[in-house]
């Protein structure tokens, strides 16, 4: 089970400290499984190509412009934040600036 983020307050700011540790957890966790849902989406969209069908096309790519490339804008700022962190995820290095 995943940590639970607790936050704080700083005792000399008073500003709210979150622990970046547990944070870094969750976001990791997220980010797992966002990207386990974008698979699921390129597959799905492999198969409906594979098949020919006149409207497989038009559903698989429904699939990607609705599906996937949302889901992989995600996973670059999650990422980021991740990185942040000091994480890192399979996208660590590779984020362009491309938006």
């Amino acid at each position: 089970m995943m940590r639970q983020i607790r936050a704080g307050r700083s005792p000399r700011s008073g500003v709210n400290v979150v622990d970046s540790a547990a944070l870094l957890a969750a976001l990791s966790a997220i980010f797992h499984r966002v990207n386990a849902v974008e698979d699921v989406l390129i597959v799905c969209r492999k198969a409906c190509l594979a098949i020919e069908a006149d409207q497989v096309e038009e559903i698989g790519n429904v699939l990607c412009r609705c599906g996937v490339d949302p889901l992989f804008v995600q996973l670059r700022e999650l990422s980021k934040v991740i990185e942040g962190l000091g994480g890192e995820t399979y996208l660590t290095g590779d984020l362009g600036d491309d938006e």
